[in-house]
């Protein structure tokens, strides 16, 4: 405050917090546009945010090693969270991603070795490379039909991983190590098929488990070994 005057500050600057071990809690001005490379980088005493209605981006490192970050408040509006944005926040378990996103880059989430579910945007066409890697304890992610490529190794060592995917299209994921499963719409809580052989990758058509692969492949979802 200036007087009279207030300035409106639009974006967080790269590293401007970065290190700030000490740094528990942020309240953002509701003019914020952009949260730069690494701007809270290691702030390892942060456990929540509430991003404001304002922003639009998180660029690379931007929250990199909040190692104590539990939960996380995404607007609707943002558009873009950039690599390693989120990665090594051990201590994040949930993931609620807002529906402007098209893209998940590469690192974004990864080591985030707490995280236990993640609701991907219904915008999405790409999961990048290593976005998830070791995020140990993710036991369910549902791929919404959008999504047109997933990369190499996006959910590598993710063991206890099961990948339900929303689109009815014949799907690959050569070279995966998680288990997939269709996910029914209309019956949301269809358990996993028990009979299912691991080796393959299953989807519903009226009503009976087939195998991906079989029927219509003229949508293949592209993976990239």
């Amino acid at each position: 405050n200036m007087g009279n005057r207030f300035i409106q500050v639009k974006e967080i600057n790269e590293n401007t917090f970065r290190n700030c071990s000490s740094l528990e809690n942020v309240e953002f001005g509701s003019s914020i546009q952009v949260i730069d490379n690494s701007a809270f980088y290691n702030c390892s005493k942060l456990v929540s945010i509430v991003l404001p209605d304002s922003l639009i981006s998180i660029e690379a490192s931007a929250f990199r090693g909040c190692s104590s970050l539990q939960e996380i408040v995404f607007p609707d509006n943002l558009e873009r969270i950039d690599i390693y944005a989120f990665g090594d926040c051990s201590s994040l378990l949930t993931l609620d991603l807002p529906n402007k996103l098209t893209k998940i880059y590469s690192y974004c989430f990864s080591n985030c070795s707490s995280l236990v579910s993640v609701s991907l945007g219904s915008t999405i066409s790409a999961i990048d490379m290593r976005a998830f890697e070791n995020c140990t304890s993710l036991r369910k992610c549902v791929v919404p039909a959008t999504v047109r490529t997933i990369s190499a190794n996006s959910f590598t060592n993710c063991p206890n991983l099961v990948v339900y995917y929303e689109g009815d299209d014949s799907i690959s994921f050569a070279g995966f190590t998680v288990k997939y499963y269709y996910f029914d719409p209309q019956n949301p809580n269809t358990p996993p098929l028990d009979k299912a052989d691991y080796n393959n990758y299953w989807r519903y058509v009226d009503g009976e488990p087939v195998a991906w692969g079989t029927g219509d492949t003229d949508h293949l979802l592209k993976y990239d070994v």
